[in-house]
């Protein structure tokens, strides 16, 4: 896992998300110290259809330190795209 995480800054993978083609949901606290909301605004940007969501006040670990706001709009995001399938 060391080796991974020590990596893990140098992958790119921006040039496959224009690939993704499945309904995608990129949800991001606007307070993560470990996976910059940066990253979900650009998978957004770059996969077709993609929706961002942003949770005030969360961190790495949204569905726990705000649960109830991660579940609705989880929630909300699944019922449209299930609709749209």
């Amino acid at each position: 896992m060391m080796h991974y995480f020590y990596r893990m800054p140098e992958i790119d993978i921006s040039d496959w998300l224009p690939r993704i083609t499945a309904p995608t949901l990129a949800l991001t606290g606007d307070r993560d110290p470990i996976v910059p909301p940066a990253q979900a605004q650009q998978i957004a940007g770059l996969v077709k259809g993609a929706e961002l969501a942003v949770i005030a006040g969360a961190g790495h670990l949204p569905f726990a330190e705000h649960a109830t706001e991660y579940n609705a709009i989880l929630a909300q995001w699944l019922a449209h795209s299930l609709a749209i399938c």
